[in-house]
């Protein structure tokens, strides 16, 4: 839950200052995880939602405020925060193995790149956006609002490795 603290803090501390002047916009940088769930990535999910939630009660506070909130939702981005998606294996060979799954996904030519995410954030900024979804991220919520069912087993097929015979303890937080 560390993700959302960050937004928390930092809005705490900039939106008295937005208040004052009567204007500003605040851009929150989530992720596709934020809005559609992924197997083995419960705590990211976690987190993520969190951070969809606040931005979307932003919104609706703030907005009559004249200050905009926007969501940033990229799907997966090239680079390496990915390392740690996973936190842990059932032993060392899995977690070895769920490593180079996310690898191989990464090399996806579907996958966004950082200036891909920089363009959207300027798009939202300038065009006073609520949301914006990155690149294959808009394709990711079609077809999970379509066939939410499909889009978890892809996701449970593309990371699994040794699954756990009850609730799989790699993927819920300390």
């Amino acid at each position: 839950m560390n993700n959302i603290w960050g937004y928390i803090h930092t809005i705490n501390a900039l939106l008295p200052h937005l208040l004052e002047r009567g204007s500003g916009t605040i851009v929150n940088v989530s992720s596709i995880g934020g809005k559609v769930p992924t197997a083995y990535l419960v705590p990211y999910c976690t987190s993520k939602f969190a951070v969809t939630g606040l931005t979307e009660a932003l919104q609706a506070e703030l907005k009559p405020k004249n200050i905009d909130v926007c969501g940033i939702y990229p799907n997966l981005i090239k680079s390496s925060f990915l390392d740690k998606a996973i936190f842990r294996g059932k032993d060392q060979q899995d977690l070895t193995n769920r490593r180079e799954q996310l690898e191989n996904v990464i090399k996806n030519p579907v996958v966004e790149k950082p200036e891909d995410v920089a363009n959207a954030i300027w798009d939202a900024v300038e065009n006073k956006k609520s949301e914006v979804l990155v690149g294959s991220a808009n394709f990711s919520q079609t077809l999970y609002r379509l066939f939410p069912g499909f889009i978890k087993w892809i996701s449970h097929q593309t990371l699994k490795n040794q699954d756990f015979s009850s609730t799989p303890k790699s993927t819920i937080p300390n």
